[in-house]
């Protein structure tokens, strides 16, 4: 299915403020890796990956089968201490055909795509990887139960693809995230560190700064205990 993912870097203009060189730094930081992670994703003609200053916009056609290639892109940049906020929703990002000159660009969404990538992006605090409802259930579709966090735990054991253990409900019930830390090779062990450096950081931050951290913290909480509690109760 189609989907049109949003994010943005998390800090940009507390950087700024610190220096251009400072913020450009991270930027650049942000632009490499992302690069980086996502060029094989990108040799699939079907995707698209759009970067602007501290955005990023990604669209394809196969919502399920670009799932992990994102989600990695989010410990990767934790990992240089960058924080990726961003939402994916059902639908592709259009624009109208519009008469426009060489000098002027027009690029007016067709539909509400961009929108509720954007507004479900900004409900939560913290690096995340936020899921639209309305996918996230087509998604789950074959394993129904997975739409809850009761329903996984009665039908752990019910065959799916290990990507969509990572898919569950957001605490307050809004909508549905990815649980980005638990991806390709981490082990249980580095959840511990991650956390560890997160902590160190958040002390020195203000209110506001310190709420995106101990948000980022919380995910990868519940990335660990559902990484566990999955390989716990797989166990023969």
């Amino acid at each position: 299915m189609e989907f049109t993912f949003y994010g943005d870097l998390l800090g940009i203009g507390s950087a700024y403020r610190l220096g251009s060189k400072t913020a450009y730094d991270k930027l650049n930081a942000f632009y490499n890796e992302t690069f980086r992670t996502l060029d094989a994703f990108c040799d699939d003609h079907r995707n698209s990956v759009e970067m602007f200053s501290d955005s990023l916009f990604i669209k394809g056609d196969d919502a399920f089968s670009s799932l992990a290639d994102i989600a990695l892109v989010f410990p990767n940049l934790l990992r240089k201490g960058l924080l990726l906020r961003g939402a994916m929703v059902r639908g592709k990002l259009r624009f109208d055909t519009r008469i426009t000159k060489p000098n002027f660009g027009k690029r007016l969404p067709d539909d509400d795509t961009l929108a509720r990538a954007v507004g479900l992006e900004k409900m939560q605090k913290g690096a995340r990887f936020l899921v639209e409802a309305d996918l996230a259930n087509e998604l789950l579709n074959n394993v129904p139960d997975w739409k809850t966090q009761d329903g996984y735990l009665r039908s752990i054991r019910s065959n799916a693809d290990e990507l969509l253990r990572r898919i569950c409900p957001t605490p307050d019930n809004t909508s549905y995230e990815c649980l980005f830390y638990w991806s390709r090779g981490i082990q249980l062990e580095e959840y511990a560190a991650r956390i560890k450096d997160l902590k160190d950081i958040m002390v020195m931050c203000d209110k506001t700064t310190r709420e995106h951290y101990e948000e980022t913290i919380s995910v990868i909480q519940r990335a660990r205990h559902r990484h566990k509690i999955t390989e716990e109760r797989l166990e023969p």
